[in-house]
């Protein structure tokens, strides 16, 4: 096998990113590791089988556990091997650091860092759990990058925040790669079909930490025909069920459920709160609809937004109604196809090539 270089997915088996990222980077160039509870017909790969089963991971600390397990075999396997680069997609911080001395002295680590904060939980103990997750994070990310290691984010605000983690004398070692939507799934702008009455749709998983209760409780809210569709982890949310003006759909959606819900609404809503650091799937998933985006003005939607013009911001909820109707049918048409054109530039083809760029400077190789 060759040794130059190994990409490593821990998680294939979890929801979320996790496989299309890891598929996405499939060359036969290269080598590949990965955890799952099936194995894969993937060329060049080596499959570790998992025993943990996402689907009952129904809480923190039982997610913690499961990635630790999966990580600590991933390690332990790299451990042994002789790579000459190693592009962890996922980083969990413990198992780095029982492993970064066992790793060959070789080793060139790549590492994508997805989020520059930890999770907030109204739970006191999830809280905590997060914040020592964090901290372990920052240890492991200090070590890591002394060392000569790479860092990957997806947001120049994460680069920064990374950077007042890492020190600033290591930001020649930072990329940012825009986190990719899909390819358009239309050819040309929508229309605002509901210009008396505008409809929001927040979809995906609903939890906690993307502030969707906090938001509800101002009463401006009330006045906006609002759907949110999508499994309901904060259960808070169902307190709402009797508003006129709210459908909430409890439920994991298939993609003919989600693009008819799109089809029904206007724009999609993301009123996550200040201390969000994540990335926003849906953010870009709304972008390959064509559909534009109203979303609270934090860095990570305001960077894209105030950019590409692919929707709105809002400072408070109460701001919404009076931003909506500065959007004429003309406008709305507009930002649509900015949503189509941003779609069409950072797809995952661009994310794969800005990949494959950082693995050939590494390699000593050209482009």
């Amino acid at each position: 096998m060759n040794k130059n270089l190994v990409i490593v997915q821990q998680y294939l088996s979890w929801k979320g990113h996790y496989k299309q990222y890891f598929e996405n980077l499939l060359d036969l160039k290269y080598n590949y590791l990965y955890a799952s509870n099936t194995p894969q017909k993937y060329e060049n790969a080596i499959w570790i089988k998992s025993d943990f089963d996402p689907e009952k991971a129904l809480t923190i600390k039982s997610k913690i556990k499961g990635r630790f397990l999966d990580s600590f075999n991933a390690f332990k396997y790299l451990a042994k091997s002789e790579f000459k680069i190693i592009h962890l997609i996922e980083f969990e911080p413990l198992t780095y650091l029982l492993f970064s001395s066992r790793l060959s002295k070789s080793s060139f680590l790549v590492i994508t860092i997805h989020s520059s904060d930890r999770l907030h939980y109204s739970n006191w103990i999830n809280n905590q759990l997060s914040g020592f997750q964090r901290r372990l994070v920052n240890k492991a990310l200090k070590t890591a990058i002394t060392s000569g290691a790479h860092i990957v984010t997806h947001y120049e605000c994460h680069k920064e925040s990374l950077l007042k983690v890492i020190g600033d004398e290591f930001e020649g070692q930072v990329s940012v790669i825009n986190y990719p939507a899909s390819e358009p799934e239309i050819d040309k702008a929508r229309t605002f079909k509901n210009v008396d009455s505008p409809k929001y749709l927040i979809y995906g998983q609903i939890r906690e930490d993307k502030g969707i209760y906090e938001f509800l409780l101002d009463e401006s809210t009330k006045n906006l025909n609002i759907t949110i569709a999508g499994k309901i982890v904060d259960r808070r949310i169902l307190k709402f069920t009797d508003r006129n003006n709210l459908k909430i759909i409890d439920k994991f959606l298939s993609e003919q459920e989600i693009n008819e819900l799109v089809e029904r609404n206007d724009f999609m809503l993301l009123p996550y709160p200040i201390e969000y650091t994540n990335g926003a799937g849906t953010f870009k998933d709304s972008l390959a609809k064509g559909m534009p985006v109203i979303c609270s003005k934090i860095p990570i939607f305001d960077e894209i937004i105030g950019k590409y013009q692919v929707g709105l911001t809002f400072d408070q909820p109460e701001d919404i109604e009076e931003l909506v109707r500065t959007v004429s049918n003309k406008r709305y048409e507009k930002l649509s196809q900015n949503c189509i054109t941003y779609s069409q530039t950072y797809n995952w083809e661009y994310m794969q090539k800005l990949y494959f760029d950082i693995y050939n400077r590494l390699l000593g190789l050209n482009n």
